[in-house]
């Protein structure tokens, strides 16, 4: 038996967070692209190119551009005739549960173990995200769900990469924290 093996063993989960992308939910922005090429005379795939070349969704991701800002430059962009609310709709509904990762959260929730999530994600997605079944269910939505950019904490977060539980080491990200809540309320003492 090696040295860890034994700490390994005996080691109670108390806490688990989770990134949203992939895990929680899965996205996909080809389905926004498709749907902005219905009303653009560029393809969905010149689309998501126009998105890559004029950088705007790294500056919405960034913070460095609202999301009204966003959706009026991808019009421009598009040369398309939508209106600003209905390019947001079209941008944020990109998500679908992962319902693999479901029965998991379902044991941990069982055990009692607090839950959390992670997600680097800009105020347009935020709002379609938390909607999803998995994530209602969780009651992730409290007010300490900040799920947008910037943020002190998120510049605070990015410069912390490895965490410690009981002195040991127990992950490392190079994703910035922009939100932790917990399991539904009542459950367990909230983890921050």
């Amino acid at each position: 038996m090696c040295p860890n093996q034994q700490w390994r063993f005996n080691m109670t989960i108390e806490a688990v967070l989770f990134d949203f992308g992939r895990v929680l939910g899965n996205f996909d922005k080809k389905k926004a692209w498709k749907r902005l090429s219905v009303d653009s005379c560029y393809s969905p795939e010149k689309i998501g190119e126009i998105i890559a070349a004029q950088n705007l969704e790294k500056m919405l991701e960034s913070g460095s551009m609202s999301p009204t800002a966003f959706a009026n430059e991808l019009l421009y962009h598009t040369k398309s005739n939508l209106t600003v609310p209905h390019v947001m709709r079209i941008w944020g509904d990109i998500f679908t549960p992962n319902t693999v990762i479901e029965p998991y959260i379902d044991q941990l929730m069982e055990r009692r173990v607090r839950l959390g999530v992670l997600s680097n994600t800009n105020r347009i997605h935020v709002e379609y995200f938390r909607e999803l079944p998995l994530l209602v269910k969780l009651k992730q939505l409290s007010n300490h769900f900040a799920c947008h950019m910037p943020s002190p904490f998120l510049e605070a977060s990015a410069r912390v990469t490895r965490c410690r539980w009981n002195g040991q080491p127990n992950f490392s990200t190079g994703k910035l924290l922009t939100g932790v809540s917990t399991a539904p309320s009542g459950s367990v003492p909230p983890l921050r």
